[in-house]
């Protein structure tokens, strides 16, 4: 019986293209999309949209780094070109084990222990 890597269980069964640029991100997401960023140098954070980010990042040279704290695409034309890995599912299935039925959680807690 041929044994699974540790990593094949939380690989993502879809991810875009590594052709992915950021301007396809800007049209997939939408350039009015309120993203948090934070000013590497400083730890500052703020907001601006999508269209605004993608500007920066085509603009050599910059005069700071930006990043993306991270990015809601969810029910965007990108949700589906992309599905979180099985860990993460996992994951979520608990977190909503554990807030909707918290007596499940404790039975089933007290059965494997």
């Amino acid at each position: 019986m041929a044994t699974m890597s540790p990593l094949a269980s939380i690989s993502a069964n879809r991810m875009p293209s590594r052709e992915l640029t950021v301007v396809d991100i800007k049209k997939l997401v939408g350039s009015r999309r309120k993203v948090d960023v934070m000013d590497a140098l400083t730890q500052d954070s703020s907001s601006m949209s999508l269209g605004q980010w993608s500007k920066y990042y085509e603009t050599f040279p910059r005069k700071r780094i930006l990043n993306i704290i991270s990015l809601e695409f969810s029910c965007t034309k990108l949700d589906p070109m992309v599905e979180a890995p099985q860990m993460v599912c996992c994951e979520r299935l608990l977190d909503i084990l554990k807030s909707q039925f918290p007596l499940l959680q404790l039975r089933f807690f007290l059965v494997h222990a």
